[in-house]
């Protein structure tokens, strides 16, 4: 069930429906807070978004979740 929330929030980002793409990111999220993946991917949404603030949020739980998002 976390994936299809994920891959859903791709899919609707992919076709610029930013608001439901939101929504599916943090219904994965809600369903398990430490799904990474869906951290990241809403992180890149706010960030495409102008949301920076918020974006950057994402991005440190995702890496706090899983430091392999960070490159060297």
């Amino acid at each position: 069930m976390l994936n299809a929330h994920n891959n859903l929030g791709n899919l609707l980002g992919d076709l610029k429906r930013f608001e439901e793409a939101e929504k599916e990111y943090r219904e994965a999220i809600r369903l398990n807070p430490n799904y990474a993946d869906a951290h990241n991917n809403l992180g890149n949404l706010l960030g495409d978004l102008k949301r920076f603030e918020e974006a950057e949020k994402e991005y440190r739980e995702a890496i706090r979740l899983n430091p392999n998002y960070v490159n060297p």
